[in-house]
């Protein structure tokens, strides 16, 4: 499960440094910053609800979290390459992250009951 927090950690750093740079840049695409900086608060709440309950070890949280991470996979591959994408694809990475390590805790979980 460490993998899979180390990866939430990562998310969060990623999402506030993109966020930030949208304000700094003003590249807002005609958004308010009061709507990006509200943005930012549920994309914050929602990666720190999953760090609480995966650091729990709460498996219906890991697994709708897996699920949140194929999407965002499958979004950044089907994206293309692009300069304009690093941080979709940076975002992508970590969520295959998550995913293996959500995968590994289920497969010692597994092999910790059958013992």
């Amino acid at each position: 499960m460490d993998l899979a927090l180390t990866s939430i950690k990562m998310k969060i750093g990623l999402a506030v440094l993109m966020f930030a740079m949208a304000i700094i840049n003003g590249d807002t695409a005609g958004v308010a910053a009061s709507e990006i900086i509200g943005g930012a608060f549920i994309v914050f709440g929602g990666l720190m609800l999953f760090y609480l309950g995966l650091q729990k070890q709460v498996s219906w949280i890991a697994v709708l979290f897996g699920i949140v991470c194929a999407f965002d996979l499958f979004g950044a591959i089907t994206g293309g390459l692009n300069l304009a994408r690093v941080f979709d694809l940076v975002d992508a990475v970590l969520s295959f992250v998550a995913i293996c390590g959500i995968v590994i805790w289920f497969r010692e979980e597994r092999r910790r009951g059958s013992t």
